[in-house]
C-alpha cells in the first residue's frame, strides 16, 4: 500500500524532538511519520555494503544535535541526520574490539546518553561507552567468576537511572541454541554505579528486552522476552526485591519497552 509502513513488524519505536515518529522495523529498516497520521517515509542507508532493508532495528536514540542513532542486528552502529538525509557508520569504532566467535556480527540491541556527546551502547559483545567525536570505544569490564563487572558479553537492555547508574540486562547464552523448557535460564540483570562498582540484582532471567522505572523510581519493569513483564520492588539502597509477573505475553510474542 503506498506510504504505509515498509515493514509489517516494529521492533522500535521512537518520537523525535519535532514530534516526529520513527519506526524500526525488522526486515526494512527504519521509517519516519507524524504521529497525527501523515504518510510514512522509509529511509535507507545508501552506502554499498549497509543496505539498511537487510537489517533489523533494535534500538533507536536521539542525541542532543538531533541526530539519530540507529543499532542494527548485523549491520552495526550508525548515525543518521534527518537535516542532510545522511548516514555514518560508527563500526570503525569497535575495531580493536574481540568479537565472539560463535557470534562475529555486531547486534545492537540498546543505547543511551552518557553526557556530552557520548552515548552508551550494548551489543551482544559487551557494553562500551562511545565517544564519537575520537571515534573510540571503552569496554565495561566482563567478570563471570569474581561479580567484578558483567557475566556475559550479551547484554540485551539498559536503562539510565536519574542518580547516573546504569542498570543492564544480560542473557549470557546462545539465544539459537539453548533450550528454554529444559534449562534454567541463566541471564542476569546487573546495576553499575560510577565510577565503575558492579552490582548484581537478580539471576534466573532469560532474554531481558526492556527496562523501565515506575514515575515514582519504586518499581522496576522488566520484559523478557521469553516469559513476558516482570515488576520489582526498588528498595532504598536501589535493590530489588519480590520479583513477580505483572504482564504475560502469548508464545512467539516478545514483550519490550518504549
Amino acid at each position: 500500500m503506498p506510504a504505509s509502513r515498509p515493514d509489517d513488524f516494529t521492533t522500535e519505536l521512537a518520537v523525535d524532538r519535532s514530534g516526529l515518529l520513527w519506526v524500526g522495523g525488522q526486515i526494512a529498516g527504519v521509517a519516519t511519520t507524524d504521529p497525527d497520521g501523515a504518510q510514512c517515509r522509509y529511509v535507507m542507508d545508501p552506502a554499498p555494503g549497509h543496505n539498511q532493508r537487510t537489517n533489523t532495528i533494535r534500538t533507536i536514540w536521539e542525541d542532543p544535535s538531533a541526530r539519530l542513532w540507529l543499532g542494527t542486528d548485523g549491520d552495526g552502529l550508525k548515525r543518521y541526520d534527518p537535516a542532510q538525509d545522511s548516514f555514518e557508520s560508527f563500526n570503525d569504532a569497535f575495531k580493536a574490539v574481540s568479537t565472539t566467535p560463535a557470534d562475529p556480527l555486531w547486534r545492537i540491541s540498546a543505547l543511551a546518553g552518557a553526557g556530552g556527546n557520548k552515548l552508551w551502547v550494548a551489543s551482544n559483545q559487551g557494553a562500551f561507552l562511545l565517544d564519537p567525536d575520537a571515534r573510540k570505544v571503552a569496554a565495561l569490564p566482563l567478570d563471570p567468576v569474581n561479580g567484578n563487572g558483567l557475566s556475559g558479553a550479551g547484554v540485551r537492555a539498559m536503562l539510565v537511572a536519574h542518580d547516573g547508574s546504569i542498570w543492564f540486562g544480560t542473557f549470557g547464552f546462545d539465544l539459537a541454541g539453548f533450550d528454554f523448557k529444559s534449562k534454567p535460564p541463566v541471564g542476569s540483570l546487573f546495576r553499575i554505579d560510577p565510577p565503575g562498582k558492579v552490582t548484581k540484582l537478580a539471576d534466573g532471567v532469560e532474554i531481558t528486552n526492556g527496562l523501565g522505572f515506575s514515575p515514582d523510581r519504586k518499581l522496576l519493569y522488566h520484559c523478557d522476552s521469553n516469559s513476558g513483564v516482570w515488576v520489582s520492588d526498588v528498595r532504598a539502597d536501589r535493590t530489588v526485591r519480590y520479583r513477580r509477573f505483572f504482564a504475560r505475553v502469548p508464545e512467539g510474542n516478545p514483550a519490550d519497552t518504549t
